[in-house]
């Protein structure tokens, strides 16, 4: 027997051409409610693959660029997302918010920079496009009957990495230049350290412990609850918390040194 569930489903994932690393693909993990679900609510899985890492070393290798600084405040948000045809366009079909930061730089311990005030970017969000159709839907998924009503909305999903900087805290960044624009952003995932009074380092990072309740947000869409399902598989172990800024500072300049 069909099930006459209405589809909901992605229309537009965000698979686009995108400043900075990291990519997520979108799904709908089913048709029909999950266990624990009401009738009137769906699940959108969004997944995100990134380049991740425990090991300080990895992210002085990743980095072309490591300094000491601190933020100075946001300077502006953009679209990330690209026109494939031309990077320096953005992309009219997709919508990655990035916020790019001012940072002051005080000290460079690898990589040459002209300037002492540097723009780093950050991704902070994703507009996703939910279609809700009537169209007839087979237990396996198959679409039996075309939609001959279609409801879409978008809606704003927040990326699980995104940590918002600190004013006037010491970092340690590890970064890469975008050569295209001149920005910076993360070499890897962690990129930044901070540092209280003492100069005790404090990893920077989302993903050594998962807070499911923050990986997920609802929206609306005819009338029915539509959860959006941030799916992250990397964790990391944090090596670098409590350390020293000395230490730290030693530690990549030897590296340096040594490649």
């Amino acid at each position: 027997m069909l099930s006459k569930k209405t589809k909901t489903i992605i229309i537009a994932i965000p698979l686009a051409t995108v400043i900075g690393f990291g990519a997520y693909s979108a799904f709908n993990s089913h048709f029909s409610p999950a266990a624990g679900e009401d009738n009137n609510t769906e699940t959108v899985i969004l997944s995100k693959d990134f380049p991740s890492t425990s090991d300080l070393n990895q992210m002085i290798n990743e980095a072309d660029l490591v300094v000491i600084g601190e933020y100075e405040g946001l300077d502006s948000k953009w679209n990330m997302a690209r026109n494939p045809s031309n990077p320096l366009e953005e992309d009219k079909e997709n919508y990655v918010e990035g916020h790019l930061y001012n940072f002051n730089i005080s000290e460079t311990i690898k990589g040459v920079t002209e300037n002492k005030q540097i723009k780093i970017n950050h991704r902070f969000a994703e507009t996703v496009k939910l279609e809700d159709s009537n169209a007839v839907v087979a237990p396996d998924g198959t679409v039996t009957k075309k939609a001959t009503k279609v409801t879409t909305k978008e809606v704003q999903n927040k990326d699980p990495l995104y940590i918002e900087p600190k004013v006037n805290k010491k970092y340690m960044m590890f970064l890469k230049k975008d050569q295209l624009f001149g920005n910076y952003y993360g070499a890897i995932e962690p990129f930044a350290i901070t540092f209280d009074e003492n100069n005790k380092a404090d990893l920077q990072t989302n993903i050594e412990t998962i807070n499911e309740s923050k990986m997920s947000s609802k929206a609306q869409l005819a009338g029915k609850t539509i959860v959006l399902k941030n799916e992250i598989h990397e964790t990391i172990t944090d090596n670098i918390s409590g350390k020293t800024l000395d230490e730290l500072k030693e530690q990549v300049k030897q590296k340096t040194s040594n490649n």
